[in-house]
């Protein structure tokens, strides 16, 4: 049976941004009084949760590492991490507390959570979701949700400043370790279970600091995240008093055998720079103006036709200035949704288009 949310709140990015842009997340002076200080930091260190205290199967969960982390300076995150300005701001100096959730089975890999607690607790907490096939601990430092969190504007000051607790997990596996597919906990941690398990050992940790629960408990999740975000608001609603679900993947199945059947065309009908700049121009051509200024930003991306077949040489052969017919459906791959060949147990009948 699925539990409602308290008030669950799923928003597209545009909206969701300007909702935060506006002050989702307000630290407002009432907040700053009633704000409550942490105990001391070190105190956590050998904390145990019991099996019991947990909502769904494990074998309990231990703090292994509390210690207190000093202001971070502003930086550029590294290549290949994730370039969207996620730490462009400083992030205030709290109490990080890095544990391990136990799994029943012992072939299992241990779930990894890191908890962040402020100085000064507004009395409300975050959870983060994660990303690709996960493995990332969320908001461990050097990581997305350690800073700020999707889709906030960039100079809009991270939840951690602002008060909140911050938590995530590794989704139950190491990053790159495929491996945990082939055992059944493991799997059903990283298709939501973890979810439940990270919460309720992060909400014994808040109330061991603070000495009280969290008010308010809200979940964040965008791309595989926000996937999360639809099983943490689908599946354990009530503990959460908002759930902001931003461009969710909701359907791996479909997302990879879409991704497949573009690059099979792509072997044979590879667009170069410039099969790339013939199509780009011709598309600013066409559909530049149709959101009411012509200035070389296609805005209204989606209502504009994809007539690639429009620059296709007669004879679909490969040619200067023309796209061959093997590029054409390269393009009709990319731009096109494409049709399930078998039942989908979603009842989707195509996955989306790409753009």
């Amino acid at each position: 049976m699925l539990t409602p949310p308290r008030a669950c709140t799923l928003l597209g990015g545009t909206v969701l941004a300007a909702v935060l842009a506006a002050g989702l997340l307000p630290a407002t002076a009432g907040a700053a009084k009633r704000a409550h200080p942490v105990s001391r930091c070190e105190d956590l260190r050998g904390m145990t949760v019991a099996a019991t205290a947990i909502g769904l199967p494990t074998s309990g969960a231990r703090v292994t590492l509390p210690e207190h982390a000093a202001q971070t300076p502003p930086y550029v995150d590294p290549y290949g991490s994730h370039m969207d300005g996620s730490h462009l701001l400083p992030t205030a100096a709290h109490c990080r507390v890095q544990g391990e959730i136990t799994p029943v089975d012992s072939a299992a890999p241990p779930i990894r959570f890191n908890v962040n607690l402020p100085l000064q607790w507004n009395g409300r907490a975050i959870q983060s979701g994660g990303g690709g096939l996960g493995g990332a601990i969320t908001t461990a430092p050097k990581n997305k949700s350690s800073g700020r969190f999707d889709p906030m504007p960039l100079n809009v000051p991270y939840p951690l400043n602002k008060g909140y607790v911050t938590f995530g997990s590794d989704n139950g596996h190491k990053a790159g370790d495929l491996e945990f597919i082939k055992n059944d906990e493991a799997l059903r941690n990283w298709g939501g279970n973890e979810i439940k398990k990270t919460h309720d050992v992060a909400q014994r940790i808040v109330a061991t600091a603070y000495g009280r629960p969290a008010r308010h408990t809200f979940f964040i999740g965008e791309s595989a995240g926000g996937r999360e975000a639809m099983v943490a608001a689908q599946r354990f609603g009530g503990d959460y008093a908002g759930v902001i679900a931003t461009s969710p993947i909701l359907s791996w199945s479909a997302q990879n055998l879409a991704a497949n059947n573009t690059r099979n065309h792509m072997v044979r009908g590879h667009l170069d720079a410039a099969a790339v700049k013939l199509l780009a121009d011709h598309t600013r051509a066409t559909c530049d103006a149709q959101d009411g200024l012509r200035d070389g930003i296609v805005a209204t991306y989606l209502e504009c036709r994809n007539d690639a077949i429009a620059l296709r040489r007669p004879d679909g052969e490969p040619a200067a200035g023309c796209l061959s017919d093997d590029q054409v459906r390269t393009v009709n791959a990319i731009r096109e949704p494409q049709p399930f060949r078998s039942p989908s147990p979603t009842a989707w009948t195509a996955s989306r288009a790409w753009a």
